[in-house]
């Protein structure tokens, strides 16, 4: 299996720097590149073409949504799995028309967290089961 390049967009730094340590000691798993806030999104994510970008779905400037479709538009490759701590499925839905390719809980455990980005990566849609509880 080749390595999965990762980026990370997310306001808060502390999440940021977790989501790097866990995806940096998998196996065939690396963070490329993250941002903190959403207007440098697009930009950072077409320098670094990751597999996966880990999108958290509100930033104090609004909600991500949009820049996924952009992020889809320009590298239709690269997978788009949204994080959050809401389990609105409101949410769910606009992840999924703005073609998000998976969507997760900030509660996930670490080796759900693994698996579903390696599922994504190989071309399997994934939404958080506790979303549907």
């Amino acid at each position: 299996m080749s390595e999965i390049t990762v980026f990370i967009a997310d306001d808060h730094n502390l999440v940021r720097e977790g989501i790097q340590l866990l995806i940096d000691s998998a196996d065939n798993m690396r963070v490329v590149g993250q941002v903190e806030s959403l207007p440098r999104v697009l930009d950072a994510v077409k320098a670094a073409k990751p597999d996966v970008v880990l999108l958290d779905v509100y930033f104090p400037e609004g909600p991500s949504f949009s820049v996924c479709s952009e992020i889809k538009t320009v590298l239709p490759e690269t997978k788009v799995i949204f994080l959050t701590g809401m389990d609105d499925e409101r949410i769910v839905q606009e992840s999924i028309l703005s073609e998000g390719d998976g969507f997760l809980l900030k509660g996930v455990k670490y080796r759900e967290f693994a698996t579903a980005i390696r599922d994504v990566v190989a071309g399997r849609s994934i939404i958080d089961p506790h979303v549907m509880e």
